[in-house]
C-alpha cells in the first residue's frame, strides 16, 4: 500500500485489478452455469415435436420401467392421473411370472390429426428372453394401445391412454397372480 496525499493508505492498483479479475473469473462461469440450467430446465418441460413422439416417450417409459422424462410428455392437466396409470401398468408388468424381459411397441400410427389433437395407435407386445442360455425367444400377441395427444404451447403431449389390459390381456390372468 502507498500513502496518499492526505496521509491515508491506498491499496495498490494491481491488487484491485487482481480482485476484479478473480471476481470475473468466478462470477462469469457461475452466471453461465445458472443460465444453462435455466434453459435446460425449460427445455425439459417442453412437449414433443409430434403426436407419435409423445406416445413413444410413454411407451419407452413402460418398457424401461423408468419414470425419468415421462412427465414432460404428459398433459399438465392429467399428469398425476397418467403417472398413476403408468405406475399401475408397470406394477402389472413387474408381477408377471415368468418375468417379462421387454415390452415392445410397433410403429406409431397417427390415425386422425387436427391442428391441436391427434389419435395415435401402436401394437404392443411382451417379449421374454431365455434365462438359461437357450436361444429361444418368446413374444406375446400384439394388441393395440391408443393415445390421445394434444398440442399446447410447449409441443405435443399425451392427454389420455387406452392400453390393452396387461393381466388377462397381454398375459393370461394367472400369470399375474401373486403366490
Amino acid at each position: 500500500m502507498t500513502l496518499g496525499e492526505d496521509g491515508r493508505r491506498r491499496p495498490r492498483r494491481w491488487v484491485l485489478y487482481l480482485a476484479a479479475g478473480l471476481a470475473l473469473c468466478v462470477a462469469g462461469p457461475a452466471a453461465a452455469g445458472v443460465g444453462w440450467v435455466a434453459v435446460k430446465t425449460h427445455q425439459a418441460d417442453q412437449g414433443q415435436p409430434s403426436p407419435d413422439a409423445a406416445a413413444n416417450v410413454f411407451m419407452l417409459a413402460v418398457s424401461s420401467g423408468e419414470e425419468l422424462g415421462l412427465r414432460s410428455a404428459l398433459a399438465p392437466q392429467h399428469r398425476d392421473e397418467l403417472v398413476n396409470e403408468w405406475r399401475e401398468i408397470r406394477q402389472d408388468i413387474s408381477r408377471t411370472e415368468p418375468a417379462v424381459s421387454k415390452v415392445t411397441a410397433a410403429a406409431f400410427v397417427i390415425e386422425h390429426q387436427d391442428d391441436d389433437r391427434a389419435q395415435v395407435v401402436t401394437e404392443v407386445r411382451a417379449v421374454w428372453w431365455p434365462t438359461d442360455g437357450g436361444g429361444l425367444m418368446m413374444h406375446g400377441s400384439p394388441y393395440p394401445w391408443r393415445f390421445e395427444t394434444r398440442r399446447d404451447d410447449g409441443g405435443w403431449r399425451v392427454w389420455s391412454v387406452d392400453p390393452h389390459p396387461w393381466c388377462g390381456g397381454h398375459v393370461r390372468a394367472s400369470a399375474c397372480e401373486q403366490p
